[in-house]
């Protein structure tokens, strides 16, 4: 991978997000946003990015907890479990890899 190659995967894929996210946003919320007051929203926004981000570092350091400890001694009886569990963190947000029926499916394919 180049930079320039980089920098254009990015930028496609922060493209794709923000047209789906505006669109969808558009149709919930009736259109015209730069008609609309935004400050109270957008502070609700920003804390809900504090939180996942707070919950994303935590469940990242569980996966990696778990690929360490399977890197430690794959022959361990117990180590596909581990990888199972460090996947289903990653995926899911628990290591039973149980999926939340909160879960917007428009959110799952913005993170893909």
């Amino acid at each position: 991978m180049t930079p320039n190659l980089h920098t254009e995967l990015v930028v496609n894929r922060v493209s794709d997000w923000v047209e789906h996210k505006y669109t969808a946003g558009q149709r919930e919320h009736g259109g015209e946003l730069w008609r609309k007051p935004v400050l109270e929203h957008l502070v609700e926004e920003a804390v809900d990015q504090s939180i996942y981000l707070v919950v994303l570092v935590d469940q990242v350091r569980e996966a990696t907890a778990r690929l360490y400890q399977f890197l430690a001694d794959p022959s361990d009886p117990g180590a596909s479990l581990l990888v199972q569990e460090a996947y289903n963190i990653l995926q899911h947000g628990n290591p039973e890899g149980e999926s939340s029926p909160e879960l917007n499916p428009s959110e799952v394919r913005l993170i893909k």
